[in-house]
């Protein structure tokens, strides 16, 4: 890593005048500037001679480990300190390109909980959840994006390799996210065509769709939703296709839709009920603390939003700082900034 900024320019010094205006280019765009291995080298300050060893040996820098899932077992491959900064930071920023509105997933100021707040008031609602939906986004579709956005040949499959593994987006990936986001953009278009052409509305939060309005669902809704995905590499997760309400309740994005508000669901309720009484009473291990809370922290953001609904009393709950990590190398450098500290510094 460079320590000081003099080692920061006196890396990039080597970077000729047409490298750097592509960058700039990219830069302005609000995209990452990258433009080869040594930019990448001197935005990181790691060393070009390890970058190169990432590509060629890929493998070598994810960790695999497998988490269970519901019913189902998932291959989790996470990149290595070096590869998941790089990761990070493109992530990060690509993250920040426009997406439709009713795209909630990975994108700033948006969440699940902002998915759900769309569908208040419904009388019906209709899931659907993308199967795989990282894994079965490609290399060459994450290459066409980035050309499509402006990078050149060389730089698009720079990224390209250094984001995906075994030819696909790998679940574990900080990059993952974003991208798949940008790759699904034509998908979205036509899953928001649909809803405007029936009346209803539609959210998306990662690999889960929900469709939602007043009155009775429209009887082709199920039929043109399969044909968008019909003409696609992705499939529908057949086994998780849910139709609300269910059970004489909607529930969307994890949370229930009661009236004109959220709700936590039951079975969360009666876990987040069992977390204050162990937290309040002293009874959490210093190794879950960190989870616990987060989960805590969850209950008590929904309860904040639908005050004269909230399902806990959080007044004065005792909740303790926690010390936060972060990579020494801060994602929030922007493109652009980067162009203007590299062309100020050269000029001296």
């Amino acid at each position: 890593m460079h320590r000081t900024e003099a080692e920061f320019f006196a890396a990039y010094s080597h970077i000729d005048p047409e490298e750097l205006q592509l960058a700039s280019s990219l830069a302005a765009s609000g995209l990452p500037p990258v433009t080869s291995r040594e930019a990448i080298a001197v935005m990181t300050g790691l060393n070009p001679g390890f970058i190169e060893a990432m590509l060629k040996t890929r493998r070598k820098y994810y960790r695999k480990f497998t988490i269970k899932s519901g019913k189902k077992f998932r291959d989790i491959y996470a990149p290595r300190v070096g590869l998941k900064m790089i990761q990070s930071w493109l992530g990060h920023h690509f993250a920040k390109l426009d997406l439709p509105d009713h795209v909630h997933g990975f994108v700033p100021g948006r969440s699940h909980i902002t998915a759900a707040q769309t569908h208040i008031g419904s009388d019906w609602a209709y899931a659907v959840d993308i199967e795989n939906f990282f894994s079965t986004t490609s290399r060459t579709q994450v290459k066409e994006l980035l050309l499509e956005l402006g990078y050149s040949e060389d730089p698009a499959d720079l990224i390209a390799d250094l984001c995906t593994f075994e030819g696909t987006l790998p679940q574990g990936s900080p990059a993952s996210p974003s991208l798949s986001n940008l790759v699904f953009r034509s998908i979205d278009e036509q899953l928001l065509t649909l809803s405007l052409d029936l009346g209803c509305r539609v959210t998306r939060y990662a690999d889960d769709i929900v469709f939602s309005g007043s009155g009775e669902m429209p009887p082709e809704l199920v039929e043109r939703i399969n044909g968008t995905f019909d003409s696609s590499q992705w499939t529908i997760n057949e086994a998780k296709r849910r139709k609300h309400p269910f059970k004489g309740r909607i529930k969307i994005h994890g949370l229930l839709i009661k009236n004109d508000h959220l709700r936590l669901t039951g079975g969360y309720r009666n876990q987040i009920r069992a977390y204050r009484y162990l937290w309040q009473n002293g009874k959490v291990s210093g190794s879950d603390v960190a989870k616990i809370k987060g989960h805590l922290l969850y209950a008590r953001h929904v309860d904040s939003l639908y005050p004269s609904n909230g399902q806990f009393d959080w007044t004065n709950f005792p909740f303790d700082k926690l010390p936060r990590q972060s990579f020494v190398f801060h994602r929030d450098l922007k493109p652009s900034s980067i162009i203007e500290l590299i062309r100020g510094k050269l000029k001296r």
